[in-house]
Parts: structure tokens; sequence; C-alpha cells
């Protein structure tokens, strides 16, 4: 933004003025008023601008308001100096000072001060109250669980008797499922319970250090890589009450979460801390945040993220942009769950074939066929869907041709390709959005395409944020779709 600065005021609130645009150039009277001059220019242009205003007004500021016949000589001496105006770029103002809250009564971190910098310690919370009622959960579900596998074990070793002649194994494989959640929860309990966290700043640096049951983890990030730091939610519901967590967001937006054991007022707390000793301010505008996302070129052109794969072709013709796969690697995790459920799902039902239906199936084992397979095929089932659908995501990329009557987009994948058309008209502002898939209580985001035809798309699910932003914003400049914020952060 460029501004009128008068001496002893500091900068004219120009927020008001920007509305969906990023920049704007105001000037400002004497007598404190305001008008613009221009807006939605290329931030580069509106200072270019500023610079050649500026000499012309201080030039026009030097005749005297009124005329008074006296000697010459003396009017000259007398005559108004001119009057300095400054260009003045940057965000609407700020607050200088960053808001810390107090540190709870009853918290349990320990903070040491030093002149270069905070360490702030944060002790085991403990299974119950650090585990936010999961402990509990655990051993009712695990109690009762209990109960039924002693039972099913006792009646397979002959030592009590129990109706029906189904095989105690098909009960042990009927609780399997039921087991491996109790376990996750018991471990996810005990760990959330007994992990414990440093988090230290030095000078423009920040490090967290976690111990848990898993081992010791290790992050730092330098403070011009920050975006932000602040209380968001874990993704984790207790109760449908979400579970909150300290978050980092790193200026390549990527998030990083941590201490969800601890209460929203010491989360807080310690985030406030890190801000003041960081000199990080959180800007309150949605037009500031979204700007970070809007780096140019000369020639105002959106850039891609630093280190983006993301390419883009400019031409008379339109403007190309490239999105390339994601690889097998980055969906190597849902690839190798999705084939252990087919494996172990095939591997049962080899078994119980062998086991049980050697001399072909009797009246009485109909139960039996249609379980295992009813079982196979939802086990199975998960796995195959996961594994599938993690090796057509990492294999799809896009091709992205808007121009001004058109949006065109090329989804080619691991099948085959498919084309997908709009006309300018029926499109709403392209945006960034969630796409509603959770991945280890991590929220994938996607490229949203909204059509008034009601043909609306979302692609490059999973990808990262700032090509997501990035995507989102050529796109709407291209076909003229700025008509409010389209990249939410």
């Amino acid at each position: 933004m460029a501004s009128e600065w008068k001496p002893g005021e500091g900068e004219a609130d120009v927020s008001k003025w920007l509305g969906d645009s990023e920049a704007a150039l105001v000037a400002e009277t004497s007598d404190g008023k305001e008008f613009l001059v221009a807006v939605a220019y290329p931030r580069d242009l509106l200072l270019q601008l500023a610079e050649d205003l500026a000499p012309r007004l201080e030039a026009e500021t030097m005749v005297a308001s009124e005329v008074i016949a006296r000697d010459p000589l003396k009017t000259l001496e007398e005559r108004p100096s001119a009057k300095s105006i400054e260009v003045v770029e940057g965000p609407p103002a700020e607050q200088d000072d960053v808001l810390c809250p107090s540190q709870p009564a009853d918290s349990i971190a320990t903070i040491e001060r030093r002149p270069y910098g905070i360490t702030i310690d944060i002790p085991p919370a403990g299974i119950w109250k650090g585990s936010r009622g999961l402990t509990f959960f655990a051993v009712i579900w695990n109690g009762f669980l209990s109960i039924f596998i002693t039972v099913i074990v006792l009646s397979m070793t002959g030592a009590i008797e129990v109706e029906g002649d189904k095989p105690g194994w098909l009960m042990l494989l009927f609780m399997i499922p039921f087991l491996a959640v109790g376990v996750g929860v018991a471990l996810a309990a005990i760990n959330m319970g007994r992990r414990h966290a440093t988090i230290a700043t030095a000078d423009d640096l920040v490090m967290v250090v976690r111990h848990s049951i898993f081992g010791k983890k290790t992050h730092e990030w330098s403070a011009d890589k920050i975006d932000e730091i602040k209380v968001g939610p874990s993704g984790m519901e207790v109760n449908d009450v979400p579970v909150m967590e300290l978050q980092i967001h790193s200026r390549s937006h990527k998030k990083f979460g941590c201490l969800s054991q601890l209460d929203q007022d010491e989360l807080a707390w310690i985030s406030g801390e890190l801000n003041q000793a960081l000199t990080i301010r959180r800007p309150d505008s949605a037009v500031v945040r979204a700007a970070k996302y809007s780096e140019r070129d000369n020639s105002g052109r959106v850039l891609p993220a630093p280190g983006s794969r993301v390419t883009v072709q400019h031409s008379i013709d339109g403007t190309h942009i490239h999105v390339p796969s994601q690889g097998i690697v980055s969906n190597l995790g849902g690839i190798l769950i999705g084939l252990l459920f087919m494996l172990i799902a095939v591997g049962v039902v080899v078994f119980v074939g062998k086991q049980e239906f050697k001399n072909g199936i009797a009246g009485g084992e109909w139960f039996t066929l249609v379980f295992i397979a009813l079982w196979a095929t939802l086990f199975g089932g998960g796995g195959a869907f996961a594994f599938f659908g993690s090796l057509v995501g990492g294999r799809r990329r896009f091709e992205i041709t808007p121009d001004s009557h058109q949006l065109t987009v090329v989804r080619r994948g691991l099948f085959g390709w498919r084309t997908f058309r709009w006309d300018r008209d029926v499109l709403e502002p392209i945006a960034v959005a969630d796409s509603g898939m959770k991945v280890n209580n991590r929220t994938y985001y996607q490229v949203s395409i909204r059509s008034q035809k009601d043909d609306s798309l979302g692609i490059m699910s999973g990808h990262d944020r700032g090509d997501l932003a990035f995507v989102a914003a050529t796109i709407n400049e291209t076909l003229g779709l700025m008509k409010e914020k389209t990249v939410p952060i």
C-alpha cells in the first residue's frame, strides 16, 4: 500500500480501501481526510505511481494560500516551504506490542528467561489428565474385550462349555478388529500422558524437542521461515469436543502440531511467549494473510512457492499450468497398508478353506462361509481401496489451461485421462477448500472449481497448500474471477 504520511501520525489506516485487493494507493489531506487514488493494480506499479506523484504534490504545495501585497524580497523569504510527502509501503498499521497471555495458575510448565531467548519445559501431564479421557475409554473398552477373549480361549481349551458348535477361532477372528482398536487407543493414551517436551528460542531460532514412548524427535525453524504460531484443532475429538494443540505454520505452508495434552489456556500462553520471543506478529487481516501466497514477478504475475514443482507458461492463447504427479513415494504409506490388509484377507480365506471345507460345504457350515466371505470382503475391500486409491493418487497429474473465455482441466492418471471444461461465465471464484479427507489427523486440501451448473470439481487433493494457492490465484486472475477472497488460510 502507499499512502501519504505526516510526521508524528504514523501510517494511515488503509485497510478499509483494500477490499479484495492486496494493494491500494490512498492519499491523505492535511485535514485528515482520505480518498482512494487507485486499487487492484500490482504493488510495484502503485509504488511507481506514488513516487511519481509525490514530487508533483510537493511542487503544488509551494503556492501560497493567499496573496499579500508586500516587498517582493520579503515575500520570497517568507514563501511557504514545500510540504514533504513520503511514500510508505507496507500492510495496514499493526500494533507494536505482541500481547502475551499470563501463565495459568495450574500450569505444569516452567519457563526460563535468558537475554537471548526463553526455554519452556513441559513435563508429562499423566495418563489420566494428559490423555484427555482416552485412558478411561481404553480401560472400559479393553476391560469388556478381555472378558470376551477370556471366555473364547477357555472354550477352545475345553475349560468351559458354551452353547453352539461354532469354532472358537472364528470368534477370535471376529474380535481382531476390536482388539486392534483397543490396543491403539491404549497406546495413544499412554503416549499422550507420558510424553514431555522442551521448547527453546535463541535469537531468531526456535527448537522443539519431544520425548514419547516411541522415542525422541527434534524440530527447528528460523523466525523468517515461520508464518505464525497459534493454537488450533489437532484433528482429534473426545466426546465431540475438538482437542487443541500448539501449531507452528511455516511459510512453505506446512503445519507442525504438538502439546495436545495441555489445556487451551496453557497453549495460548506458550503461543504468546514464542510469538513475543521471536517477534512474530499474527496478522489480523485476511487480506494480509492471503497476500503471503501472492508473490509476484516484475510484470505482476503470481509466482509459485519456492521449491514448487508446478510450472506455468503464459502466451497469447492463455495460461498453461502443469501440475506433476506427487509420486508413489508420497503415498507409500497408504499403498503398504492397503497391501497388508489385502494379504491378511487372502491368507485368512485360504486358511479357512483348507481347514473347514476339505470335504465340501455341509448344511450347517453356511453361516461360517457367509461370515468369512463378509469379513474378507470388508477387510480386503478396505485394503484394496487404500492400495489402488493411493496408487492412483500418486500418479495423477493435471494440465490446466485458463484463457479469457473458458477453463480447461485435463486429469491424467494410471487408467487414462479425462477432460473437463467450463465457460468463464458459469464459474465461481476458485478456492482452496477442505477436501473432506483426513489421513493420520492431517486434513487434505484441494483446489475447488465451483460451477453454477452443478458440475463442480476438486483437483490436486493432498498437494502442498502453497501450490494449491498459486494455482487458484493464477486461474482467478487469468479468468478475471477476483470478486472475493479465494485463498482462505
